[in-house]
């Protein structure tokens, strides 16, 4: 059984002078698609080109149809080129070529189409009638605008060093706990650490194989470790309250700093044309942040204090200290760029999955006259300087003639807040 031919086109095939919609057709029609597709040649229906833009069904009926067409510097045009010609800008250049300037004939005519009066306008203004006052057509008119924070100039405080204040809070902590210091626990370890030195040099004169002698230190280090009176095994308590003690005041002392450098940004989508917007789909892009999304608390309780022994004796003083339960919540001001309030109607914006700091989000429709308020998304710099950040925005309906973009600068840098 033969293959059947790929078919091939060339500069013959090239039909010039067409509408964006009529080219369009033809290159469904023809199966045209990347040199790299394995269905090359094999028609395209309406629901799998629109798959692959990433624009509804009824969208690309609307664009053969003639109904509508991208705007002439519209993204969807690039993804269109790639879709049916492949990356290779070489491949069917003549094509490329009059793919865009189908566009641009689209766009012209539609433009002096909306300019030139027609029926009884026309008929009205041949008599020596003025035209009509609203002429305005009845398409829907799309826009976003920022709600919150309200100015782009604020302050973002100076990150605070976290190795320093660990260690600091690690002192008050232990001390308003009356456990030993961490001089006193290197003193109480050292013959459990030279045990277990000893143990490893033994293991490397008996076994020369790297990998069997990690088996074998696996089995032998809970011996060499093991306590040999109460000294230490208090030691191995303590030790172990302060791993779990630094790990909860790291973990903490992260959050706070991310919640203390973000602030929230929120929009809302428009429609101030005189139509219903159909199928909307807004593309939101994000530039400069280090962290988008709330960081969630990750909540760890004190740990246990150990008992000290009745056979030993502890020789420090501890000086007593408040409580370390608020001191990390005070490295901190306030934070007021943070909009607490829950907006029962706005709508969530999901991240486009393997597209960094982009987001999306699909309505049925929009009324004229009407917004819709967006989900907040916070946006933060964790111990980073902070940057600046931009939002772009793409703005589509089904029936809105082109696509909207929106540009904004939501965040100026400055001089970062001192603190004392």
């Amino acid at each position: 059984m033969e293959l059947a031919a790929v078919p091939s086109f060339d500069h013959r095939d090239l039909p010039e002078g067409l509408s964006f919609g009529e080219l369009l057709d033809v290159c469904l029609t023809r199966g045209i698609r990347s040199p790299m597709a394995a269905s090359r040649g094999k028609r395209w229906t309406k629901e799998d080109f629109a798959e692959q833009v990433g624009r509804s069904e009824r969208q690309v009926r609307n664009w053969v149809a003639g109904r509508s067409v991208p705007h002439n510097d519209d993204e969807v045009i690039v993804v269109i080129e790639r879709i049916l010609f492949g990356l290779d800008k070489n491949y069917m250049s003549d094509w490329r070529l009059e793919l865009r300037e189908s566009v641009k004939r689209s766009n012209a005519e539609k433009h002096r189409g909306e300019n030139r009066p027609t029926g009884a306008t026309a008929r009205g203004q041949s008599r020596g009638n003025p035209p009509a006052g609203n002429s305005a057509p009845d398409y829907p008119e799309m826009g976003i605008r920022q709600l919150h924070p309200l100015t782009d100039s604020f302050e973002i405080p100076v990150a605070r060093d976290i190795e320093s204040d660990i260690d600091a809070i690690l002192i008050r902590s232990a001390s308003a706990e009356k456990v030993p210091s961490r001089q006193w626990l290197k003193d109480a370890l050292r013959p459990i650490i030279m045990r277990a030195e000893a143990a490893k040099r033994k293991l490397e004169e008996e076994v020369h194989d790297l990998n069997e002698r990690e088996l074998q230190w696996y089995s032998r280090q809970p011996e060499a470790v093991a306590p040999r009176n109460d000294l230490e095994a208090y030691a191995l308590a303590v030790k172990q309250w302060y791993d779990h003690e630094i790990g909860r005041i790291y973990n903490q002392h992260r959050y706070e700093t991310n919640k203390a450098r973000s602030f929230d940004f929120i929009s809302e989508l428009f429609n101030t044309g005189r139509a219903p917007a159909e199928n909307v789909e807004v593309l939101m892009q994000i530039s400069g942040a280090k962290i988008i999304g709330d960081q969630q608390e990750f909540w760890r309780p004190k740990p246990n204090v150990p008992d000290v022994p009745a056979t030993i004796e502890i020789t420090e003083e501890f000086e007593i200290q408040r409580s370390t339960s608020k001191l990390l919540q005070s490295l901190y001001p306030e934070n007021r760029l943070l909009d607490g309030t829950y907006y029962e109607d706005a709508i969530q914006l999901f991240p486009v999955k393997g597209v960094e700091r982009t987001f999306r989000v699909r309505l049925n429709r929009l009324q004229h006259g009407r917004s819709q308020r967006l989900r907040r998304i916070r946006i933060g710099f964790g111990y980073d300087p902070p940057s600046p950040i931009d939002v772009k925005c793409i703005i589509h309906a089904d029936n809105q003639p082109t696509a909207v973009n929106w540009e904004k600068s939501v965040f100026r840098p400055s001089i970062e807040a001192k603190m004392d």
